[in-house]
């Protein structure tokens, strides 16, 4: 079966980005997201649908950037990576249903903790943009 997924690293003003641990997959940190359904026009939607589902913020799909896609770590399909600015007035609202933790890394401390091949890539580039 196909599955497309779009994905948005929320990123601060201390060039950290907001990662989560799912109650699906407990064991991999990942940026909010999941996937694209029949009723979202394209994957900037599916982004906003998500992030007010899991974070409660209302992201405004105009100030995305896309950085990457990849190929679906489970089988075929597209994972669609995107970056937003995440303000310090921005109140985060969890939805622990979904998400077991979520926290703030350093892009350039993202090497080394547990993700899937997908999220590598992506945090690859952003760490590589933050070099530059």
């Amino acid at each position: 079966m196909k599955r497309n997924v779009a994905v948005l690293g929320l990123i601060n003003d201390r060039e950290e980005i907001l990662l989560v641990r799912t109650r699906k997959y407990p064991d991999y940190w990942q940026p909010i997201g999941g996937g694209i359904d029949e009723e979202d026009t394209d994957a900037r939607a599916a982004i906003v649908r998500e992030v007010y589902e899991e974070a409660g913020l209302r992201i405004d799909p105009k100030i995305m950037s896309e950085v990457v896609q990849t190929p679906f770590d489970f089988g075929e399909g597209t994972v669609f990576f995107f970056t937003a600015p995440c303000f310090d007035d921005q109140k985060i609202n969890i939805d622990e249903g979904e998400i077991v933790e979520a926290g703030w890394f350093a892009i350039q401390e993202t090497e080394d903790i547990p993700v899937y091949p997908a999220t590598k890539t992506f945090l690859g580039i952003l760490r590589e943009g933050i070099k530059r």
